[in-house]
């Protein structure tokens, strides 16, 4: 039993904070102005994550997968640096709540904070390096922040989610004949 109590936590965390296998600067339009193709059982609405996230000075993005896949733990994002004043290029993927991600201005990289709940006592906390190449993979950390938690648990999660280095807007899309209009949450 000991043991099965760490396999979800692994597999999740490698699934959901980090696809970024492949990685290229193919630069795009904004990506969050593309509608959702509305699939049953889909609402075709997403979130977008606002803010400089590598710290140069230009407004990123993480965009969410569609609203109707967020769960307990949280949603996919995929992050979208900006190159230019119109132009972005995906860097990899993060999963998680989107109102426990944080940025931090580490030394060498900066650094993606994602949290993803587990059950009602415990989670993933995980950070990412934004690289050259794209995120890293992930690192991260089984903490019981919920109830029944503890003490650290609680401590090292709202450390992480209240003092974020890049100031972050969260977005929900409202989709009306194609045309998306983002509203903040």
């Amino acid at each position: 039993m000991y043991k099965n109590n760490y396999i979800i936590p692994i597999i999740v965390t490698i699934f959901y904070c980090v696809i970024s296998i492949t990685y290229s600067k193919n630069l795009i339009d904004d990506p969050s102005q593309i509608p959702l193709k509305k699939e049953p059982y889909t609402s075709g609405e997403r979130l977008r994550i606002l803010g400089d996230f590598n710290f140069d000075g230009l407004e990123d993005m993480a965009l969410s997968d569609d609203i109707s896949t967020y769960g307990t733990g949280g949603i996919g994002f995929t992050v979208y640096l900006k190159d230019s004043n119109t132009q972005f290029y995906k860097v990899g993927r993060i999963g998680g709540s989107p109102h426990t991600i944080a940025i931090e201005r580490h030394y060498k990289y900066p650094r993606i904070w994602t949290y993803w709940h587990m059950s009602a006592a415990s989670g993933i906390l995980s950070y990412c390096e934004i690289t050259d190449t794209g995120l890293s993979v992930p690192y991260g950390i089984d903490v019981y922040p919920g109830d029944g938690g503890t003490k650290i648990g609680n401590g090292i999660l709202k450390a992480v989610t209240t003092n974020s280095d890049a100031i972050l807007h969260i977005q929900k899309s409202k989709t009306v004949d194609n045309i998306i209009q983002w509203v903040d949450e």
